[in-house]
């Protein structure tokens, strides 16, 4: 009887692992200006895209945005918290988040990563530079 049970609940994992849409798939990104850098890494899920990694900052103040687009146009976006020098010790702060399109098959197709640059104490902003990277060929 236990043997049969055991056998039961094997065959229920097991299937539940066979059903599983999409593996998750990770792409790294890095954008900078001047001496400040943001790297991390996107990872892919079927319905969401997570975003990770460390914002260093030189000067000024930083912010990482990302907005995430579907074939179906639907859009998401999330962002770091701002960082300016003397917020950190070593001037490095790590992100995270998640962009959720739990009502899109096959979730967002890619992510524009955007570094935003302020030089007065987070009053105003400007993009600095960007790359858009893609569920199925990486960043460019």
């Amino acid at each position: 009887m236990k043997s049969a049970a055991v056998l039961g609940a094997a065959a229920a994992l097991m299937a539940g692992i066979s059903t599983s849409a999409y593996a998750a798939e990770t792409t790294s990104f890095k954008v900078s200006y001047g001496n400040s850098v943001a790297t991390g890494k996107l990872t892919w899920l079927n319905r969401s895209v997570s975003f990770s990694g460390n914002n260093h900052v030189a000067s000024g103040c930083r912010l990482v945005n990302f907005t995430a687009v579907a074939p179906d146009g639907s859009i998401q976006g999330g962002s770091s918290s701002m960082l300016c020098v003397g917020m950190e010790a070593d001037g490095t702060r790590p992100f995270a988040g998640t962009l959720d399109f739990s009502n899109v098959v096959g979730g967002p197709s890619k992510v524009i990563v955007s570094y935003s640059v302020s030089e007065d104490g987070g009053f105003s902003w400007r993009t600095r530079d960007s790359v858009t990277c893609y569920r199925t060929s990486g960043c460019s």
